[in-house]
């Protein structure tokens, strides 16, 4: 062989290795779409136990696409999916943006062809995600429903299980919290395969509570030299349900609550909005709405820092008396149709759920801690512990 011919088959050769580098996969693992901060706090636990096994050298690549609530629990995030030339994006959904608004269906084309993953993994919360979800089964992308929630969204008037109850029907694997949810969402997608593997969020209670100082707390309440006999730490709503439960329960129950300290925590949602329940509690000094921390309120407080201090945690149909409860803290739910809201530690006895203002004084008197741990309640609604690994193995192994 001349020296002519050996410099065309170096030549040759790097052409070749050229070409093939050229169609190297450049897509990810999987692809995260979240929308509201429901789902989004769930993901971001999975994320973080996925980036400890990436630290430890698994390869395995995942971008994140967080839109509306969501986008401030991801924000600056390394994985988070750079979308380019694809028109009609944004992950800031204008105001009136509602879990059924959706985007053109070229715009999610363009979104996922650019992130090109073997995955796709979405919450069940807007019918945004479904679109994602469907564009990616047309491209024969497995699609993973993670349903953060945990009560069965039968409520026809709800308008977030009337979204979940739609939006499922769009994947073909549903991440649900615990065992008893299993047939529900099966009669729901008959076609998908159902993996009961916890809820991350529902484990961390206790460690998002002990953060904080109850000395430093009760000093921000101006509570340092006398401790009020009993306080309760009311977590907010928004939704209708939520407001005549707190009209036609708690409001109503104020009279008979008199040497009871009532802290109102804010939903997330509402951000700094007090004024629906500054204009229910009227002039009863031993009631106080709590702006919620922001970096424009950095002396404001977060429902886990004031639940340190409580001697019972109320809310209407709110994740945070699934996770007190589950961490020993007494709970008690009030509601205005309980018949169209249950959840296990509701039907195990573990919480109270009452529908009157009778009822609350009553359930308030008998409210005790629990003795068990968490992992004792979660065996006994059936729920697996440990979700973020959970989850991060079924997500990696299941490549």
């Amino acid at each position: 062989m001349n020296e002519m011919q050996i410099f065309f088959r170096k030549i040759l050769f790097a052409v070749i290795i050229f070409l093939g580098s050229s169609f190297v996969w450049a897509g990810c693992d999987l692809l995260i779409v979240a929308y509201d901060n429901g789902d989004a706090l769930a993901m971001k636990a999975v994320t973080q136990e996925l980036d400890l096994r990436i630290k430890k050298g698994e390869k395995f690549n995942y971008k994140i696409l967080a839109f509306g609530n969501s986008a401030a629990k991801f924000e600056a995030h390394p994985h988070l999916l750079e979308v380019k030339n694809c028109e009609g994006f944004s992950t800031k959904l204008p105001l009136k943006w509602k879990r059924n608004s959706i985007f053109p269906e070229e715009t999610i084309d363009c979104i996922v062809k650019s992130a090109d993953p073997k995955k796709l993994m979405i919450g069940l919360a807007s019918f945004l995600q479904a679109q994602f979800a469907q564009k990616a089964s047309k491209k024969n992308i497995e699609t993973i429903g993670f349903y953060d929630a945990f009560h069965n969204p039968s409520d026809l008037t709800n308008d977030f299980d009337v979204t979940v109850r739609e939006v499922v029907k769009s994947v073909n694997n549903i991440i649900v919290p615990y065992q008893a949810l299993r047939e529900s969402f099966q009669n729901l997608n008959s076609r998908a395969a159902i993996h009961v593997l916890g809820q991350p969020t529902y484990e961390t209670w206790t460690q998002d509570v002990e953060k904080y100082s109850p000395e430093n707390t009760l000093k921000k309440l101006g509570y340092a030299q006398q401790r009020p006999s009993q306080v309760i730490v009311f977590s907010g709503g928004y939704d209708d349900v939520y407001k005549k439960s707190f009209e036609n329960i708690l409001v109503k129950a104020l009279p008979l609550l008199k040497n009871t300290e009532i802290l109102i925590t804010l939903h997330p949602k509402l951000k700094t909005d007090d004024s629906y329940e500054k204009s229910r509690i009227g002039d009863y000094k031993n009631v106080r709405v709590l702006l919620p921390r922001t970096p424009e309120n950095p002396d404001g407080f977060t429902t886990e820092e004031v639940s340190g201090v409580a001697d019972v945690i109320v809310c209407v149909r709110s994740t945070t008396g699934i996770k007190a409860a589950l961490a020993g803290q007494p709970v008690v739910y009030i509601d205005v149709d309980p018949e169209n809201y249950t959840n296990p530690l509701i039907e195990k006895g573990v919480v109270s759920q009452v529908s009157t203002p009778e009822a609350l004084i009553q359930a308030l008197n008998r409210v005790h801690k629990s003795q068990k741990t968490i992992e004792q309640l979660a065996k006994q609604i059936e729920m697996p512990v440990h979700a973020d690994k959970k989850i991060a193995d079924y997500l990696i192994e299941e490549r």
